[in-house]
């Protein structure tokens, strides 16, 4: 993880989980930062107890992200290709300290330069909407919005939710609360990013071993049939130039 701490701030440089920099160029921005408590006593408190905050019911207006109507967001970019490769989930926490029942709305759109003028980005996701429940305080369990609240009559609670299959080298994640009885709340804890699996393609063949006989390689017939929801696969350097044959349709 990042520690990011403040208000606002822009970032230069991030470590990757296996402890790799890279260049990742970040921003955040909110109203008014809210701790939650009691101190956070482990690695999953620290991370949910703290979110960036917005300070004003009002709907989002404008264009401009500097303003407390259009926060907060958080923004990455120069997003390392090995980590774009075949593709990428955003996971957004999202969990305050409330008492009444809240609800925010997140998506992502794509990055401009000026975070004071976003009129020309466009939505790379559907817009999701996560159900902050009144007195639920996070316990140690992570509870995921599905990718089918899609709006504020019908979220779901929880304190998660993934943007799946991102392939864009950044983007901006963008918030709206909305107003309840006693407020309105549409908190960020964390941003992560997880580059989906990847399977590399070493052999022309067409081959379709059995699970642990090797053969000359990974074939893309087995590629396919290994690969998991949201995978990549990409061939071997190796590979170029040279054709790969199949001999039957793929399932």
């Amino acid at each position: 993880w990042n520690n990011l701490t403040g208000d606002f701030g822009f970032s230069n440089g991030a470590r990757t989980l296996s402890g790799s920099g890279t260049a990742t160029v970040r921003t955040w921005y909110d109203a008014a930062n809210i701790v939650q408590r009691p101190s956070p006593a482990t690695p999953d408190q620290k991370l949910m107890f703290g979110y960036l905050n917005n300070s004003s019911p009002a709907l989002n207006s404008g264009t401009s992200l500097y303003s407390g109507q259009n926060q907060p967001f958080f923004a990455l970019a120069d997003l390392p290709a090995a980590l774009t490769l075949g593709g990428y989930k955003v996971v957004v926490y999202a969990d305050t300290d409330q008492t009444t029942d809240r609800i925010g709305e997140y998506w992502l759109t794509t990055v401009s330069a000026d975070p004071s003028n976003v009129s020309g980005t466009t939505d790379l996701t559907p817009h999701l909407f996560l159900k902050d429940t009144a007195n639920t305080n996070f316990t140690n369990t992570y509870t995921r919005v599905p990718a089918a609240s899609l709006t504020s009559s019908a979220a779901v609670a929880g304190n998660y939710l993934v943007f799946e299959n991102q392939t864009q080298p950044g983007f901006i994640l963008r918030t709206e609360d909305f107003f309840s009885g006693s407020g309105s709340r549409a908190p960020i804890n964390g941003v992560q990013v997880v580059r989906n699996e990847l399977l590399v393609v070493t052999t022309p063949a067409d081959e379709n071993d059995p699970v642990g006989t090797p053969g000359t390689g990974l074939s893309l017939r087995e590629a396919v049939a290994l690969a998991p929801d949201g995978a990549g696969i990409v061939f071997d350097s190796a590979l170029s130039g040279q054709t790969i044959t199949l001999g039957s349709e793929i399932p």
